[in-house]
């Protein structure tokens, strides 16, 4: 699979330079590219949004959350907690971020 950029400019988490050398073994038929922290020109309420990563190919486009550590979903409350141990909150479920 083609990756644009082809090399990790700066990455934000390790979680995200995981899946990105991942993604250049993943092998589909037809042509198809993962786009890497695209930066949404608008966004319905947010004032910067951001694609961890956008797949497109012959059958669509898929937008990926990246998540690194541990993703709960307790009580309707999403938490992350990472390799420091540390929990966070999310302020939206990474399906609504993906979604939005």
């Amino acid at each position: 699979m083609d990756r644009i950029p082809d090399i990790l400019l700066n990455h934000k988490s390790n979680a995200e330079e995981r899946l990105f050398s991942l993604l250049q073994h993943v092998t589909l038929a037809g042509h198809w590219t993962a786009y890497h922290s695209l930066n949404l020109s608008e966004h319905e309420y947010k004032r910067w949004g951001e694609i961890d990563f956008l797949i497109v190919g012959p059958e669509g486009a898929l937008a990926l959350e990246v998540k690194g550590g541990r993703v709960r979903r307790e009580d309707g409350i999403w938490t992350t907690t990472n390799r420091f141990d540390r929990t966070s909150h999310l302020t939206e479920s990474p399906f609504d971020q993906a979604k939005n």
